[in-house]
């Protein structure tokens, strides 16, 4: 019983750091280029993207293939999201988490 009620103070704690941090991470996908403001949101969602050249992808960010490969690598130069062997990711985990709420609030 008591884990079920530290999840629940977990998942508080966290929903109150992405709260308090809402206003940096406006400005920080207000700040990102066309192409990335529509790549973070997707990658936020999926939490992990295999292959963000896939067509599936492609077709969900309605981007080309040259246009995902140039803002990655971009958002991996600056640190935004990282490859790991499982996939592309958003590095700050709370700003993805930010990025999926807004997601189901849009």
């Amino acid at each position: 019983m008591r884990g079920l009620d530290d999840e629940a103070l977990v998942e508080e704690a966290v929903a109150n750091l992405v709260e308090d941090r809402a206003l940096v991470f406006r400005d920080l996908l207000d700040s990102q280029p066309d192409v990335a403001r529509r790549l973070l949101p997707i990658i936020a969602r999926r939490k992990v993207v295999k292959c963000p050249t896939s067509a599936e992808f492609l077709a969900e960010a309605r981007l080309s293939a040259s246009s995902v490969r140039s803002a990655l690598a971009d958002l991996v130069a600056r640190d935004i999201v990282y490859r790991s062997p499982d996939g592309i990711q958003v590095y700050e985990r709370l700003f993805a988490e930010w990025l999926r709420k807004q997601g189901k609030q849009g």
